[in-house]
């Protein structure tokens, strides 16, 4: 029976390593809040349809801008586009795309991701939701709907990341190094929530490079059932209390 029970015990281990050394590459790049950078991973198999009534956003001609002796100057110019779609895994996955028309780009900071991650790497949920699925995605490989505004670019040693991190816990950043020169379009820079149960354009997504562009980006939002939900416990709640009262005073 011991050695029944024992036998067990190492079948389950040996399964759990084997899951463990299964995990999809799809899911390689987990960053974490404070923690490591890492080179990104290419995500385009998770990329599903677009979301009703969140259409992609695209800033033409928009410019970085530097305080330069005391004088505020236009170090760069591009165009930048931001997105949302599905996960066909879960959650959503949020997309940015940067044209440099004159300059270079180094980094693409995007927000807010605060109290959101949640990573599936084969079906294992963060339960924390702190770590975010972070890469890129080959545009060559997306339906024209799955594209909206973005441009198919194949990924390569110059559009495509270095590295991907997490300093905190509302930015990822994806950085370019060597700086990814102009005229050159970046690949489809892609974060994955997998614990967002609804987004809206109230997020951020900024391009850094002897200056700042900081333009309107999705982000998660939380779930309007939940705080409709919420609202109306609270209002019932409300009218308990005050009824109690009514009748303890009446009394």
């Amino acid at each position: 029976m011991i050695g029944k029970k024992l036998s067990l015990r190492g079948l389950m281990l040996l399964t759990t390593i084997l899951i463990s050394l299964g995990i999809p590459s799809a899911y390689a790049t987990v960053v974490f809040p404070a923690g490591a950078s890492a080179a990104p991973s290419d995500l385009t198999s998770t990329i599903g349809g677009m979301v009703a009534g969140k259409a992609d956003q695209t800033y033409l001609g928009v410019f970085l801008m530097a305080n330069v002796g005391g004088v505020l100057t236009a170090t760069a110019e591009g165009n930048l586009t931001v997105g949302v779609r599905t996960d066909t895994v879960s959650g959503f996955d949020f997309l940015y795309q940067w044209t440099a028309l004159t300059n270079d780009i180094v980094t693409m900071s995007v927000s807010d991701f605060t109290g959101y991650g949640g990573f599936d790497a084969g079906g294992v949920i963060d339960p924390a939701g702190t770590g975010a699925d972070v890469g890129f995605a080959d545009g060559s490989k997306l339906t024209l709907t799955q594209l909206g505004l973005f441009k198919p670019i194949v990924p390569d040693a110059v559009n495509t990341p270095a590295r991907v991190s997490r300093p905190g816990a509302s930015h990822i950043d994806f950085t370019y190094d060597p700086a990814m020169q102009a005229v050159n379009t970046t690949v489809i820079l892609v974060a994955r929530i997998a614990n967002a149960l609804s987004v809206d354009l109230s997020g951020s997504a900024s391009v850094i490079e002897g200056g700042v562009l900081t333009e309107p980006a999705y982000a998660p939002t939380p779930e309007p059932a939940k705080a409709g939900l919420l609202v109306g416990l609270l209002f019932a709640a409300g009218l308990f209390v005050a009824r109690r009262f009514r009748l303890v005073h009446s009394s």
